[in-house]
Protein backbone atom coordinates (compact mmCIF):
# COMPACT_ATOMS: atom_id res chain seq x y z
CA UNK A 1 0.00 0.00 0.00
CA UNK A 2 2.86 2.39 0.82
CA UNK A 3 4.32 2.04 -2.67
CA UNK A 4 1.03 3.09 -4.26
CA UNK A 5 0.84 6.11 -1.94
CA UNK A 6 4.40 7.19 -2.82
CA UNK A 7 3.79 7.65 -6.54
CA UNK A 8 2.93 10.88 -8.34
CA UNK A 9 5.21 13.13 -6.29
CA UNK A 10 3.42 12.29 -3.04
CA UNK A 11 5.53 12.46 0.12
CA UNK A 12 4.32 10.47 3.11
CA UNK A 13 4.35 11.82 6.67
CA UNK A 14 4.53 9.55 9.69
CA UNK A 15 1.67 9.55 12.18
CA UNK A 16 3.94 11.14 14.79
CA UNK A 17 4.74 14.66 15.97
CA UNK A 18 7.58 14.71 13.44
CA UNK A 19 5.02 13.89 10.75
CA UNK A 20 2.76 16.72 11.91
CA UNK A 21 5.71 19.13 11.78
CA UNK A 22 6.35 17.94 8.22
CA UNK A 23 2.72 18.70 7.31
CA UNK A 24 2.93 22.18 8.85
CA UNK A 25 6.15 22.94 6.93
CA UNK A 26 4.55 21.76 3.67
CA UNK A 27 1.45 23.92 4.20
CA UNK A 28 3.54 26.98 5.07
CA UNK A 29 5.45 26.43 1.81
CA UNK A 30 2.17 26.48 -0.12
CA UNK A 31 2.07 22.74 -0.74
CA UNK A 32 -1.08 20.64 -0.56
CA UNK A 33 -1.57 18.09 2.21
CA UNK A 34 -4.02 15.21 1.95
CA UNK A 35 -5.36 12.92 4.64
CA UNK A 36 -8.21 10.53 5.16
CA UNK A 37 -10.24 12.23 7.87
CA UNK A 38 -12.47 9.25 8.57
CA UNK A 39 -9.67 7.26 10.20
CA UNK A 40 -10.35 6.64 13.88
CA UNK A 41 -7.54 8.37 15.85
CA UNK A 42 -6.11 7.29 19.18
CA UNK A 43 -7.72 8.51 22.39
CA UNK A 44 -6.72 12.12 22.94
CA UNK A 45 -6.07 12.78 19.24
CA UNK A 46 -9.69 13.38 18.30
CA UNK A 47 -13.13 14.29 19.55
CA UNK A 48 -16.37 12.33 19.63
CA UNK A 49 -18.78 14.17 17.36
CA UNK A 50 -21.90 13.50 15.38
CA UNK A 51 -21.36 12.29 11.83
CA UNK A 52 -24.68 11.80 10.09
CA UNK A 53 -26.50 10.72 13.23
CA UNK A 54 -23.75 8.45 14.58
CA UNK A 55 -20.97 8.87 17.12
CA UNK A 56 -17.70 9.20 15.26
CA UNK A 57 -14.39 9.69 16.99
CA UNK A 58 -12.94 12.23 14.59
CA UNK A 59 -9.37 13.43 14.16
CA UNK A 60 -8.81 17.10 14.96
CA UNK A 61 -5.67 17.36 12.83
CA UNK A 62 -7.28 19.05 9.77
CA UNK A 63 -8.78 21.78 11.99
CA UNK A 64 -5.53 22.17 13.93
CA UNK A 65 -3.48 22.47 10.73
CA UNK A 66 -5.88 25.13 9.45
CA UNK A 67 -5.66 27.00 12.76
CA UNK A 68 -1.85 26.96 12.82
CA UNK A 69 -1.21 27.74 9.13
CA UNK A 70 -4.33 29.42 7.76
CA UNK A 71 -4.35 26.88 4.92
CA UNK A 72 -7.82 26.35 3.45
CA UNK A 73 -9.65 23.08 4.02
CA UNK A 74 -10.54 21.37 0.75
CA UNK A 75 -12.74 18.26 0.66
CA UNK A 76 -12.24 15.62 -2.00
CA UNK A 77 -14.54 12.91 -3.28
CA UNK A 78 -13.28 10.01 -5.37
CA UNK A 79 -16.18 8.92 -7.58
CA UNK A 80 -15.91 5.38 -8.93
CA UNK A 81 -16.08 5.27 -12.72
CA UNK A 82 -18.36 2.63 -14.30
CA UNK A 83 -15.59 0.35 -15.57
CA UNK A 84 -12.29 1.35 -13.97
CA UNK A 85 -10.73 4.09 -11.88
CA UNK A 86 -11.95 7.18 -10.12
CA UNK A 87 -12.85 10.77 -10.88
CA UNK A 88 -11.55 13.14 -8.22
CA UNK A 89 -13.76 16.12 -7.36
CA UNK A 90 -12.61 18.90 -5.04
CA UNK A 91 -14.93 21.07 -2.94
CA UNK A 92 -14.22 24.14 -0.84
CA UNK A 93 -14.31 23.34 2.84
CA UNK A 94 -16.38 25.28 5.33
CA UNK A 95 -15.94 29.03 5.19
CA UNK A 96 -14.98 30.84 8.39
CA UNK A 97 -13.86 27.84 10.39
CA UNK A 98 -14.12 28.43 14.12
CA UNK A 99 -10.85 29.09 15.97
CA UNK A 100 -12.04 26.44 18.46
CA UNK A 101 -10.58 23.13 17.23
CA UNK A 102 -13.58 21.03 18.36
CA UNK A 103 -16.06 23.39 16.70
CA UNK A 104 -13.96 23.57 13.52
CA UNK A 105 -13.80 19.75 13.45
CA UNK A 106 -17.59 19.68 13.82
CA UNK A 107 -17.89 22.11 10.87
CA UNK A 108 -15.67 19.86 8.74
CA UNK A 109 -17.77 16.81 9.70
CA UNK A 110 -20.95 18.68 8.71
CA UNK A 111 -19.42 19.54 5.32
CA UNK A 112 -18.41 15.90 4.84
CA UNK A 113 -21.94 14.71 5.65
CA UNK A 114 -23.31 17.05 2.96
CA UNK A 115 -20.97 15.44 0.42
CA UNK A 116 -21.80 11.94 1.62
CA UNK A 117 -25.50 12.73 1.20
CA UNK A 118 -24.77 14.04 -2.29
CA UNK A 119 -22.94 10.82 -3.22
CA UNK A 120 -24.24 8.18 -0.76
CA UNK A 121 -23.39 5.19 -2.95
CA UNK A 122 -19.77 6.33 -3.13
CA UNK A 123 -19.12 6.44 0.64
CA UNK A 124 -17.54 3.17 1.68
CA UNK A 125 -14.85 2.05 4.10
CA UNK A 126 -13.42 -1.30 5.09
CA UNK A 127 -13.56 -1.03 8.88
CA UNK A 128 -15.98 0.01 11.61
CA UNK A 129 -15.94 3.80 11.28
CA UNK A 130 -18.41 4.36 14.09
CA UNK A 131 -16.55 2.38 16.76
CA UNK A 132 -14.85 3.97 19.78
CA UNK A 133 -11.07 4.45 19.43
CA UNK A 134 -8.59 1.72 20.36
CA UNK A 135 -8.21 1.20 24.07
CA UNK A 136 -11.83 2.11 24.77
CA UNK A 137 -14.51 -0.59 24.76
CA UNK A 138 -17.65 1.56 24.74
CA UNK A 139 -18.71 5.11 24.01
CA UNK A 140 -19.66 5.48 27.67
CA UNK A 141 -16.10 4.61 28.71
CA UNK A 142 -14.78 7.22 26.27
CA UNK A 143 -17.14 9.85 27.63
CA UNK A 144 -15.80 9.11 31.13
CA UNK A 145 -12.24 9.75 29.88
CA UNK A 146 -13.20 12.71 27.68
CA UNK A 147 -16.29 14.37 29.16
CA UNK A 148 -18.35 14.93 26.04
CA UNK A 149 -22.09 14.50 25.83
CA UNK A 150 -23.23 11.75 23.45
CA UNK A 151 -24.69 13.45 20.39
CA UNK A 152 -26.33 10.51 18.68
CA UNK A 153 -26.98 6.77 19.01
CA UNK A 154 -24.11 4.39 18.37
CA UNK A 155 -24.02 2.85 14.91
CA UNK A 156 -21.73 0.80 12.78
CA UNK A 157 -21.67 -0.29 9.15
CA UNK A 158 -19.53 -0.44 6.07
CA UNK A 159 -21.49 1.67 3.61
CA UNK A 160 -23.42 4.89 3.97
CA UNK A 161 -26.04 4.43 6.70
CA UNK A 162 -29.63 5.34 5.98
CA UNK A 163 -29.12 8.56 7.94
CA UNK A 164 -26.74 9.64 5.15
CA UNK A 165 -29.26 9.03 2.38
CA UNK A 166 -30.23 12.30 0.76
CA UNK A 167 -30.37 13.96 -2.59
CA UNK A 168 -27.99 11.95 -4.72
CA UNK A 169 -25.99 13.56 -7.52
CA UNK A 170 -25.18 10.25 -9.14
Amino acid sequence: MESSRQRSNVALAATTFAGVRKLIRALRQGQAVGMLPDQVPAVGEGVALDLGGHHAYTMTLPAALHASTGAPVVLAVGLRKPFWGFELRLFAGPADLSPDITQATRQINEAMVKLIKQYPNQYYWAYERFRPPRGVQTWEELFEKEPLKPAAPQGGCRSAPESFQGESSE
